[in-house]
């Protein structure tokens, strides 16, 4: 008798931290984003997490901040040492200042490092401190990808698919003008994306590999000459207010006022979100090059998931964020329900990738679906350098550079020497 009352004190002891763990519910994770759409992927993730893992659940309190606003907010919690969420997104273009001084992040080797066979490394490269950690895990892949209006091109007769350079789109361009008095290409002088889009097939950059703001190179003069050319001559406009985010220019493409925009891929999901007029008119091809053998896309944009170094469930936040960008069926929420490009390409290589589903048929595919088109470049997406003087290159290209070129039509080659001198 003895015994077994010994026996069923030891099974109570040993089951005990469990029903504790129940009783208790699930860990608490704040997270801050800027980004409605990433807090639907966290709530999907979430769901997830707990089904597959019974014994670690989660309740993720995802908080939506202004772009700017969630940034500083960020940034004086982590200088202040009180105040920062367990997991923050931080956008590639303010990264940078993360990485100055002691980092207040936590490494996340231990999972990014099992998956770096089967995903777009560039996109966890660009998160790595100067210290050789990893510290963030980017949403998607960013591929750049021209974006046809084909209601437009079908006006005009013209074919997508036969515009491979640069001047074959200014040639497009006209004839679109002529025959329906639209502005072929889609600029923005709020925004950095079209530009980048369009200086990726050179090769160039404005940070160099040292790290150094560089816009007075023959490469950037070549994109302002072709962007001014094309605005003086009313083949492209300049979308309003801060460029294509903006619920403005939105409209502007939603309405069919423009032939063509040259952006990353995660916009996908923007045009099945916010431009419901266009299911059936975007024709996905790659990007045009300026000379044969360029590559014909650039990884664009990203926003890093970082862990803080002030949360009391680090561990638990690390594999979360690990599992939400990195595991295959997280892969496959990614594309086929936010249309954003996996970084997991292992998953581009597999049929399902190429099948239909809810952000693949909003596109038109006369040409080629979306998912075709990433196949075919997949080899060919240039990467970007990044440092800490990302942030203020990107600040003064947003607030200046562009608006100088694109809205006051100042002579390019003085703007770019001007504002490079000016950033020293």
């Amino acid at each position: 008798m003895m015994k077994k009352t010994l026996i069923l004190l030891l099974c109570l002891l040993m089951v005990l931290p469990a029903l504790s763990a129940f009783a208790e519910g699930p860990t608490v994770l704040t997270a801050w984003t800027f980004q409605e759409l990433h807090e639907e992927l966290f709530e999907t993730a979430e769901d997830m997490w707990n089904e597959k893992n019974p014994d670690r659940q989660i309740d993720v309190q995802v908080t939506t901040y202004p772009y700017e606003d969630m940034h500083t907010k960020l940034l004086l919690a982590l200088q202040s040492g009180d105040g920062a969420p367990d997991i923050s997104d931080v956008e590639i273009g303010y990264y940078g200042s993360f990485m100055k001084g002691e980092i207040q992040l936590e490494p996340i080797d231990h999972v990014v490092e099992p998956q770096l066979d089967n995903i777009m490394k560039s996109r966890v490269e660009i998160y790595a401190g100067p210290d050789g950690h990893y510290y963030g895990i980017c949403y998607h892949g960013g591929a750049s990808m021209a974006f046809y209006n084909l209601e437009l091109m079908d006006a005009a007769g013209i074919d997508p698919s036969t515009i491979k350079t640069f001047d074959d789109l200014y040639e497009a361009a006209k004839v679109l003008k002529e025959k329906t008095d639209k502005p072929m290409l889609a600029l923005e002088s709020g925004d950095v994306w079209v530009y980048r889009a369009m200086l990726g097939p050179t090769g160039g950059d404005f940070i160099d590999e040292e790290g150094n703001i560089t816009f007075d190179t023959p490469e950037n003069l070549q994109v302002f000459t072709y962007m001014q050319k094309m605005l003086d001559e009313g083949l492209a406009m300049v979308l309003p207010e801060d460029g294509a985010d903006a619920d403005s220019a939105k409209a502007v493409l939603n309405n069919s006022e423009v032939g063509v925009l040259l952006y990353p891929c995660w916009y996908m999901g923007r045009f099945t979100n916010y431009c419901p007029d266009l299911r059936g008119k975007i024709q996905c091809e790659p990007l045009p090059v300026w000379e044969e053998g360029q590559w014909r896309s650039i990884g664009l944009g990203g926003t890093a998931t970082v862990i803080t170094n002030q949360g009391q469930n680090k561990e638990l936040a690390i594999d979360f964020i690990g599992f939400m960008k990195l595991e295959e069926e997280m892969g496959w929420v990614i594309w086929e329900k936010m249309g954003w490009d996996p970084i997991r390409t292992a998953l581009w290589t597999e049929e399902r990738f190429l099948q239909p589903n809810d952000q693949v048929d909003f596109f038109a595919s006369r040409y080629g679906t979306p998912a075709e088109i990433l196949v075919e470049i997949k080899d060919e997406v240039a990467g970007i350098n990044v440092s800490p003087n990302l942030p203020i290159a990107t600040d003064i290209l947003k607030t200046s550079l562009l608006a100088r070129i694109l809205e006051f039509g100042e002579d390019p080659a003085t703007v770019l020497a001007e504002e490079e001198a000016a950033a020293f």
